[in-house]
């Protein structure tokens, strides 16, 4: 006669396995998490390589510019540089198309206009229509390497330091073509101590002379000028209590994949605040080695 598992037998089985799942769950979360955060630096490093072969296409700079009106990177009138200046967003260097929510917007930024695009994708780029924004293409083609896999949510519709709240209907991908951006603290810092106060023209001289700055900074030690980054060092680097926290796409609390302009790329802690130094941690910086350069603001 065959033996049956009595009731006692059964529940010590099932507690076994229980226990073994509380066991491995976390390690498989934790591998999980790690292999996201791998795919997320891999992008960045693509991004790092990108834009060393731009910078040396031009000259040692950066693919930053700024936007002006008719989906422009450069300004329509040498005279009259300023004329349709709209300013600069941290998305336009490269990514695919803006969610139609950002149709006829200021940094409506096509994917032909990204500078650095031609350095990420292998096929034509399709140009939209000008001046009409487009619509209905949006979205035809993609950048895989500009998606963060942490990324679940947009901040760029609606900012608000004191509170970052995130809208999860969209990512910041699909909204604004990119989940990664890249760090404007060096133009805040001339901006601020501009001569002639915060002008439309001071606007426009204080990005050019701060992306003259960024094509020196490889000689003041890259390995600590941070250029580009994932959504949450802008979150929380801008926030305005230095007790912040903010949890990111990985689980973990105030940390962000960085990209410095020697190339390599890192995994690593943000420390809040709203202040040019707040980018920084024991280790590294995204502005200290670049604000060391001469502060000398030239003249009007």
């Amino acid at each position: 006669m065959r033996r049956a598992f009595t009731l006692i037998e059964l529940l010590v089985v099932i507690a076994i396995i229980a226990l073994l799942v509380a066991i491995l769950l976390p390690a498989l979360t934790r591998a999980r998490s790690a292999a996201r955060v791998s795919l997320s630096l891999s992008n960045v490093r693509q991004l790092n390589t990108a834009s060393q072969t731009y910078r040396h296409d031009h000259k040692g700079f950066m693919p930053l510019t700024m936007w002006f009106d008719g989906r422009r990177t450069a300004p329509a009138s040498r005279t009259s540089p300023t004329i349709g200046l709209r300013g600069f967003c941290s998305w336009n260097f490269a990514g695919k198309d803006n969610d139609v929510y950002w149709a006829g917007q200021s940094f409506d930024v096509p994917m032909a206009d990204r500078v650095m695009n031609p350095y990420l994708v292998a096929e034509d780029i399709v140009a939209p229509p000008r001046p009409t924004p487009i619509t209905t293409t949006r979205g035809r083609q993609q950048m895989e390497m500009m998606r963060d896999p942490s990324d679940n949510g947009t901040f760029q519709r609606t900012w608000n330091p004191s509170s970052p709240q995130p809208n999860r209907s969209i990512t910041g991908y699909n909204d604004v073509g990119t989940s990664y951006q890249y760090q404007s603290k060096w133009f805040t810092q001339i901006y601020n101590a501009w001569p002639g106060g915060q002008t439309s023209m001071g606007f426009y001289q204080s990005f050019n002379y701060g992306a003259l700055r960024m094509a020196l900074a490889d000689a003041f030690q890259p390995s600590k000028m941070v250029w580009v980054y994932d959504q949450y060092a802008d979150v929380i680097a801008n926030a305005n209590s230095p007790g912040f926290q903010f949890r990111n796409g990985f689980g973990d609390v105030n940390t962000s994949v960085m990209g410095f302009m020697d190339g390599h790329a890192k995994y690593i802690k943000v420390i809040p605040g709203s202040s040019p130094a707040s980018f920084s941690n024991a280790e590294y910086s995204m502005t200290m080695e670049f604000l060391k350069l001469p502060t000398t603001i030239p003249a009007n």
